[in-house]
């Protein structure tokens, strides 16, 4: 079972591959201090709300990023990839007309995200983070971070885990603490232990791990 997972993860992986090598070979070069923000989205209809999150924060980045900064947004609401998951990429153009085209085209694609109807037990952020990690090593920007619109309890079995994630050196994952919005302390610990068990995840993987209080107030400066 697990084998069959694994194989059905990498399938649909390939095949965003070759959507997001398309896109980068379209890219121009970067010059310094240029980022790439890759954002996961659960869009599942059991947590509607971090679809609403998510634009917020979604809204901020295309206030604060600019020219030859790349942004990507990709939805997790499925334990497998399929085609929907490929991610609304774009770079942004050092002409400051056409940026703002970018950016207003961007915005609508983003509104246009509609949440699946499946519950929280079907999405798992495995295979996207795997999948923004392989995004953002085809980018040439020096600050490459991930932002996670979703609790972390669904992340894939441990032995998954390792076999999915690879070079996250130079990549910030940021993710939401949501240990003050538990209704009870019990929660609030669990909620703790699932951050440390992802930090150390992450880390031992080469990436930073950050936690923020509020996705919807995200900044890329912070």
């Amino acid at each position: 079972m697990q084998k069959k997972f694994r194989l059905t993860v990498l399938r649909w992986v390939a095949i965003a591959q070759v959507a997001m090598a398309l896109f980068i070979f379209g890219c121009k070069g970067h010059d310094a201090h240029t980022k790439g923000v890759y954002v996961l989205v659960d869009a599942s209809t059991a947590n509607a709300d971090w679809l609403r999150r998510a634009r917020l924060a979604i809204n901020t980045l295309l206030g604060n990023l600019g020219a030859e900064d790349t942004l990507a947004v990709a939805r997790v609401d499925s334990p497998v990839l399929g085609k929907k998951h490929v991610p609304t990429a774009v770079q942004f153009a050092q002409r400051p007309s056409v940026m703002t085209a970018q950016k207003r085209m961007f915005q609508k694609q983003i509104s246009k995200i509609a949440p699946s109807p499946t519950d929280d037990r079907q999405v798992d952020l495995t295979a996207g983070l795997l999948q923004a990690a392989q995004f953002l090593n085809q980018l040439q920007s020096t600050q490459k971070i991930v932002l996670i619109a979703s609790s972390l309890n669904h992340v894939g079995h441990e032995e998954d885990q390792k076999a999915m994630f690879f070079r996250l050196d130079g990549i910030t994952i940021f993710a939401p603490d949501l240990t003050r919005q538990a209704a009870s302390l019990l929660e609030a610990n669990e909620y703790r232990q699932q951050l440390d068990h992802f930090q150390a995840l992450i880390e031992s993987s080469g990436g930073n791990f950050r936690i923020i209080d509020d996705l919807a107030r995200f900044d890329i400066a912070d």
